[in-house]
């Protein structure tokens, strides 16, 4: 890690070893898997689950700890929102820059390994979304399996926009500003960059 990096962590330890003996308990929260920025704000339901992999490590997995590029995380605020019955896994290390917005409305999401998102990334489930190993978003990136909002049949009252599982595939870089929305598959391995062990095409 960078000096910056290395300070936010470290001014980060307290909350980051709170937050990971509340999760997993103080044998694995002890060895806090997961790193976060001190203006990181974390909100959890006690019905709520984080799921690690079986081999953890120190700061495996991080949130706010980096900026990003062109400094757009430097004064931004991350905020991870687990809810009723949420469920968050990773799969390996996973590397979310400052600024992101991670919102689990009681839906199940994946982060698989070397997952790696920059400054402002939103992710927002409420049924379901898949991220494979190898994945790469730029800045200003968001995944979402639904609408964020309500429609209603007028006659019968009943919902009419439910969420659909987003599935997003493995060995993938995509450039800022991309927005990914409910229903959304992967249909080819490679979007835009590949990105995996320094290859580019």
């Amino acid at each position: 890690m960078k000096n910056e990096e290395k300070t936010r962590a470290i001014f980060g330890m307290p909350k980051s070893l709170i937050w990971n003996i509340k999760l997993f308990g103080l044998k694995k929260g002890i060895k806090c898997p997961i790193l976060f920025d001190r203006r990181c704000k974390l909100l959890a339901d006690r019905s709520a689950k984080v799921i690690l992999p079986e081999h953890i490590s120190f700061g495996m997995i991080k949130f706010g700890i980096n900026v990003g590029p062109y400094e757009k995380g430097r004064t931004a605020r991350t905020l991870i929102m687990l809810r009723k019955d949420a469920v968050l896994k990773f799969d390996g290390k996973c590397n979310i820059n400052a600024g992101a917005v991670v919102n689990l409305y009681g839906g199940y999401s994946t982060f698989g390994n070397n997952f790696a998102a920059n400054a402002n990334f939103t992710l927002s489930c409420e049924k379901e979304i898949s991220i494979g190993d190898d994945v790469l978003f730029a800045w200003n990136c968001t995944v979402l399996d639904g609408d964020g909002h309500e429609v209603y049949d007028m006659k019968t009252g009943e919902s009419c926009n439910p969420a659909q599982k987003s599935d997003y595939r493995k060995s993938c870089m995509d450039s800022s500003t991309i927005h990914y929305f409910k229903g959304y598959r992967h249909k080819s391995r490679y979007c835009g960059w590949l990105w995996k062990s320094g290859n580019k095409r």
